[in-house]
C-alpha cells in the first residue's frame, strides 16, 4: 500500500539520521525533532480517525498527505545533514 511505501521510506530515512547525526547541528536536530513530533501527532490523529472511519477518502488522503509530508522533511534534514558537514 501506499501507506506502507511511506512508512518504510520515511523509517530508512530517520534510521541514517540517527546512524550520521554529525552531519545536523544540535539547533538542527532540536527543530527536525520537535516538527516530527508534530507530524507524528497528525498521523496519529488522522490514523485514529480514518480507523473509526474506513471508508473515508478524505481521511485517507489526510494520512498520506502527514506521511508525504513527514517523509519531505527527512529528507531535507538528510539533505542539509550532507550540506552542514
Amino acid at each position: 500500500s501506499e501507506r506502507a511505501r511511506y512508512q518504510e521510506a520515511t523509517a530508512r530515512l530517520a534510521m541514517d539520521l540517527a546512524e550520521n547525526p554529525a552531519g545536523l547541528s544540535e539547533a538542527t536536530r532540536e527543530v527536525l525533532d520537535r516538527n516530527l513530533r508534530v507530524i507524528d501527532g497528525a498521523i496519529r490523529e488522522a490514523e485514529d480517525a480514518l480507523a473509526r472511519e474506513p471508508g473515508n477518502a478524505a481521511l485517507a488522503g489526510m494520512v498520506l498527505a502527514r506521511y508525504e509530508q513527514r517523509l519531505e522533511l527527512l529528507r531535507r534534514a538528510t539533505d542539509s545533514g550532507r550540506q552542514e558537514s
